[in-house]
């Protein structure tokens, strides 16, 4: 299978990072609608492909996916329940860009080119299912093959 990166993945980590920095220290803006945003993307992308994750013989595939879809769901009914008091979308998505901007450059520096959504190419495939960290998490230990 392809290492192929997914944006709903690997962007998405750095808003759930994002959120749990705004939970574990109580201070800075919580990022509300760009988590629910990364959930909706993630949400279609497993609804899309829920086939190929269910009928996987690799269980750390089924496990990492609705890992990572069930903590955006929790991080999101606790930003309505606790943060929606004192929430600010114009510094929530001013936040965001500069978050974008700063997760292209580190793609770029790491992977030397711009990022896949970013280049023109008509013949985008969608990427596999079993990538992503929470899906090499338990990869490992699950010792999956």
């Amino acid at each position: 299978m392809t290492n192929e990166n997914r944006f709903d993945l690997y962007f998405s980590y750095w808003i759930i990072f994002w959120a749990l920095y705004s939970v574990i220290f109580k201070t800075g803006i919580y990022p509300l609608f760009l988590l629910f945003l990364s959930f909706l993307v993630q949400y279609i992308y497993i609804y899309k492909n829920i086939c190929g994750i269910i009928n996987t013989k690799y269980y750390y595939i089924l496990f990492g996916n609705l890992t990572v879809i069930n903590l955006k769901f929790l991080l999101i009914v606790y930003g309505f329940l606790k943060k929606l008091n004192n929430y600010s979308i114009y510094n929530e998505l001013m936040i965001g860009l500069i978050l974008f901007i700063i997760f292209n450059v580190y793609y770029y520096i790491i992977e030397k080119k711009i990022y896949y959504i970013f280049t023109p190419n008509d013949n985008k495939n969608i990427p596999d299912i079993d990538v992503g960290p929470c899906v090499y998490l338990y990869k490992v230990l699950l010792n999956g093959n």
